[in-house]
């Protein structure tokens, strides 16, 4: 799994409130596409904290922890 490069999120978001986390960005290690999405908390808890690049579906690894939002 590659690791996600540039990675922006804000710290809060109203999405937090239904389970998942603010939009975030970041650039594909392998293509260097940038893709933005969220992802549900309950997938971090799980350990699924990565994110398909929409380009070459290579799964980036993202830098978040669920701790982060309260759980």
């Amino acid at each position: 799994m590659l690791r996600a490069q540039n990675f922006k999120m804000s710290s809060f978001s109203l999405f937090t409130l239904i389970g998942k986390t603010p939009k975030f960005t970041f650039n594909c290690q392998k293509c260097n596409t940038e893709n933005s999405g969220r992802i549900m908390l309950e997938d971090i808890e799980l350990g699924k904290n990565y994110f398909e690049c929409k380009h070459c579906k290579e799964k980036n690894l993202l830098p978040i922890r669920k701790q982060y939002y309260g759980g």
